[in-house]
C-alpha cells in the first residue's frame, strides 16, 4: 500500500501566501492536485488543507474524478485541517469509518487547532 502525506501550506494557494489570490492562486491548487494524482498513492493526506471551494474544493474534486474518497476534518471551512482521500483499491479490502476513541477538551486548545485532526478507522 502505498501512502502520500504533503503540507500543502494555506490550502495550496502558492509559496508565501497567506491568503487566496485570484491571479496566481487558482494554477498552485491545481498544480498541488495534478502532483498528488501523479504519485498514484492508495492513500492521501494533506495537512493544511483548506475545504474552500476554490482551494480544497478543487484538489477535492479532483482527486474524486480518479476514484479516489474523501474525507475532511473541515468541511466547508477556510481552515487549515486536513484531506485524507482512499483511492478504490484501499475501499475495495476496507470499510472507512469515522473513529470517535479520540477526545480533546475544545476548552484547553486554541481554535485554530480544532480541525487539524481526522479519527478514522479501516475495517476488514
Amino acid at each position: 500500500m502505498r501512502f502520500l502525506t504533503w503540507n500543502i501550506r494555506f490550502g495550496g494557494i502558492g509559496a508565501g501566501r497567506t491568503e487566496y489570490d485570484p491571479a496566481t492562486s487558482g494554477k498552485n491548487v491545481k498544480a498541488v492536485a495534478k502532483a498528488v494524482l501523479a504519485q498514484d498513492a492508495d492513500v492521501v493526506v494533506l495537512t493544511e488543507y483548506r475545504d474552500a471551494p476554490e482551494t480544497g474544493g478543487v484538489i477535492k474534486a479532483m482527486l474524486e474524478s480518479r476514484g479516489y474518497q474523501s474525507y475532511v476534518s473541515n468541511p466547508g471551512l477556510d481552515k487549515n485541517g486536513v484531506l485524507i482521500a482512499f483511492g478504490e483499491e484501499v475501499r475495495e479490502h476496507y470499510d472507512v469509518l469515522h473513529s470517535d476513541n479520540f477526545r480533546i477538551d475544545k476548552a484547553q486548545l486554541d481554535e485554530v487547532y480544532y480541525y487539524r485532526w481526522l479519527n478514522l478507522k479501516l475495517v476488514s
